[in-house]
């Protein structure tokens, strides 16, 4: 299923607004904000690779298949330093 926390928050972080998301993709700043509030119908595989690539996430984070690269290196740095 489609992680819109997930690709708010990764537009967030690369310091996009929803329009220049949209724009980067070849769609509409309206369109950015209903995937962001959940409504994924227009979805296709072309679409998210294309936010992947933007982001620099990949297509499982987006779909909710993976723990963000982000908060794994955090989780591991924590580790790391709880043992050492």
């Amino acid at each position: 299923m489609f992680n819109a926390h997930c690709l708010k928050k990764r537009r967030q972080q690369a310091g996009l607004t929803q329009g220049e998301l949209a724009e980067r993709i070849g769609k509409s700043q309206g369109y950015i904000g209903d995937l962001e509030r959940g409504d994924r119908r227009g979805l296709t595989v072309t679409t998210l690779e294309r936010l992947a690539d933007v982001l620099g996430c990949t297509t499982d984070e987006l779909l909710g298949r993976s723990t963000p690269a982000v908060e794994q290196e955090t989780t591991e740095r924590g580790a790391s330093a709880a043992r050492g």
